[in-house]
């Protein structure tokens, strides 16, 4: 038997017309897809003017910016630039660039003069520009940031009791300020003064209120006597850890109080240098024989310091 084999044909009639019009279709959607990313570009261009940012705030002159943006002391009677500059510790050229001055020589007593320019917030506890002294705003500033604590409590005899790590840092920064050139013992003596306040009656019973009353422990002063010690060194520097040392002696009452329960203290060859520098004309403080009245005798020489006064403890 014999198979005679047939090839299949396939109908092609009509498919070149589908083809096409499928592809008509794909390119229609394609300029339709192209058409909207061109509009969606223009309104983003559009909105993008519309919201641009404006430029920054030019920089201001210290002379021009707020109060409370910049350091300022006051221009005495028989008042220099160059007295100025040495009581605070930075330059004539720099008080002429912060201040606009013009005429070196014309200053105004009874007027404020700017000797530094109050760093920002995150800033804060860094030494300021031509390294002028700290003054209290800046140190306002600086406690704000730091660890919030409660009040210290009252201390037992001579152990402190409940002291925070925020006014246990206030006494370390304190007794470098006040005695970083002294030997241990005379720092454990300054510590002892802010020891003996606290617990006096008379005074703050928390240790940062102590340091830090109105023109007391003058390292902590905007004027005659501040430093920028108190904010200069940090945990970890020599500085710090020496009066750490004496500072945590005194506070777990390994440390006995050689002052006599002093509640003041001053030291002479400071008070010839302010005289010197005609920052005052008393060589000894005003308050000295009323505080070796209330002592009983006259003052304990420790290094550099002289201590006197009484706490009254009870």
């Amino acid at each position: 038997m014999s198979i005679s084999a047939q090839k299949p044909t396939i109908s092609t009639a009509g498919s070149g017309n589908h083809f096409s019009e499928r592809l008509n279709h794909i390119l229609a959607e394609l300029k339709q897809l192209s058409a909207d990313l061109k509009s969606a570009s223009k309104t983003t261009a559009s909105h993008s003017e519309k919201t641009k940012m404006p430029d920054a705030r030019p920089k201001l002159a210290a002379w021009e910016k707020p109060a409370d943006e910049v350091n300022t002391v006051d221009i005495n009677k028989g008042d220099t630039l160059t007295k100025i500059a040495r009581r605070n510790h930075t330059s004539i050229d720099s008080l002429i660039a912060l201040n606009g001055i013009k005429n070196k020589d014309r200053i105004k007593a009874g007027r404020k003069i700017i000797i530094s320019e109050k760093q920002p917030a995150n800033n804060a506890g860094q030494t300021g520009p031509t390294g002028a002294r700290a003054n209290a705003m800046k140190n306002a500033q600086a406690d704000q940031i730091s660890e919030p604590v409660g009040p210290t409590r009252i201390r037992t005899g001579a152990i402190a009791k409940d002291v925070s790590a925020y006014d246990r840092d206030t006494m370390i920064r304190t007794v470098i300020g006040e005695a970083n050139n002294q030997g241990q013992r005379g720092q454990e003596a300054v510590a002892h003064v802010l020891m003996n306040r606290a617990a006096d009656p008379r005074f703050p019973n928390n240790l940062s209120a102590v340091a830090k009353q109105h023109k007391q422990f003058s390292a902590w002063n905007s004027g005659v006597g501040g430093n920028s010690l108190v904010r200069k060194y940090n945990p970890g520097s020599v500085q710090y850890d020496r009066a750490a040392n004496a500072v945590d002696r005194v506070l777990s009452g390994q440390s006995k109080d050689p002052t006599g329960g002093a509640t003041h203290y001053y030291s002479p060859a400071g008070m010839r240098a302010h005289v010197a520098r005609g920052e005052q004309k008393n060589l000894l403080p005003r308050w000295l024989q009323a505080m070796n009245n209330e002592r009983g005798g006259g003052p304990t020489k420790i290094g550099g310091h002289l201590f006197t006064g009484k706490a009254r403890i009870g």
